[in-house]
C-alpha cells in the first residue's frame, strides 16, 4: 500500500529533518487514519518529494522525521498550460479546479463572464478554498508541484492587464454555434494538435454555462484568438474545461 502524501511549507529539508506538519494535516493522521509514531508517510513541498517517518503524534503536534529524498526538484515543464476558466457554480468550478489539478495544469485563472453564474463578491475566501483543494489534488494524484490559482479576474481585465500576451497560444472554447455562425468560423481543437504541440505555454479559454456573450465573441475576435469546439456535442462549462486540458495534457505526455 502507497504511503499517504502530505504538505508541507518548508523548503529547506534534508534527511534527518524533524518536520512538524499543519494542524489540518496532523489531524488528518491523528483522527481520520489513527496513525501512529513509527508509520511511514512522504512530505512534498512544491518542489520536491520526502520519504519521512511519524516520530510524535499527538493532539497538539505531529512530527516527522525526513529518511529519504523521493526525487530530485522537477524540472521546469517544456509547456506550461494555464486554464481560464468562466466561474460557474460553486460546486461545479470546485471540481474544474479537483480535476485539472489531477491533470497537471500549470495554472489557474478564474474568470468573471457576462453569463458567468456567480459573483465577484468574498474571493479573497473563495480562492483560499480553491487553493485547498488543488493542494488536496495534488496530495490524492501525487504530484510535486501544486498549480498557481489566481485572483479572479473580469474578461476585459485579460487585454488591459495584458495578460494573453504571455501565451504563445491561446484558444477560446464553448462557443454556442448560433454566436459563431454570425462571426467567425470555429475549428475543431484538434487541427490545433501541431500548435498545441510546439506552443511553450498555452492558454485555454472556457465560457460559462451559457457561454461567451456577443460582445465577448466580439472582443476575443479583435484580439485574434482562434474559436475552437470540443466537438459537436453541447458540453457544460465544466465538462468543458476539464476535457480540453485532458486533451492538451495528452499531447504534452
Amino acid at each position: 500500500m502507497a504511503a499517504h502524501q502530505f504538505f508541507t511549507e518548508r523548503k529547506n529539508l534534508h534527511v534527518g529533518s524533524s518536520v512538524k506538519l499543519p494542524s489540518a494535516e496532523g489531524e488528518h493522521i491523528r483522527k481520520s487514519l489513527r496513525m501512529q509514531p513509527g508509520d511511514k508517510i512522504v512530505l512534498f513541498n512544491g518542489l520536491r518529494k520526502y520519504d519521512a517517518q511519524l516520530t510524535m503524534v499527538t493532539k497538539d503536534t505531529v512530527l516527522a522525521e525526513i529518511t529519504e529524498n523521493r526525487a530530485e526538484e522537477e524540472p521546469v515543464a517544456r509547456q506550461q498550460l494555464t486554464l481560464i476558466q468562466s466561474l460557474v457554480r460553486a460546486a461545479n468550478f470546485e471540481l474544474v479546479i479537483q480535476k485539472a489539478t489531477e491533470l497537471g495544469v500549470d495554472n489557474i485563472i478564474p474568470l468573471q463572464t457576462e453569463f458567468s453564474q456567480i459573483k465577484l463578491e468574498r474571493m479573497e475566501t473563495k480562492q483560499a478554498r480553491w487553493e485547498k483543494i488543488a493542494l488536496e489534488a495534488c496530495k490524492q494524484s501525487e504530484r510535486t508541484t501544486i498549480p498557481q490559482v489566481y485572483p479572479a479576474m473580469d474578461f476585459a481585465e485579460l487585454h488591459s492587464k495584458e495578460v494573453l500576451s504571455e501565451f504563445d497560444l491561446a484558444l477560446f472554447l464553448a462557443v454556442p454555434r448560433e454566436i459563431v455562425s454570425k462571426i467567425d468560423t470555429v475549428k475543431p481543437i484538434s487541427s490545433y494538435i501541431e500548435q498545441l504541440q510546439q506552443a511553450r505555454h498555452i492558454a485555454l479559454l472556457v465560457g460559462p454555462e451559457g457561454g461567451f456573450s456577443p460582445t465577448e465573441h466580439q472582443l476575443a475576435r479583435k484580439w485574434g484568438l482562434p474559436f475552437v469546439s470540443m466537438g459537436e456535442n453541447v458540453l457544460k462549462a465544466e465538462t468543458a474545461g476539464i476535457a480540453a486540458t485532458a486533451f492538451v495534457q495528452l499531447l504534452r505526455s
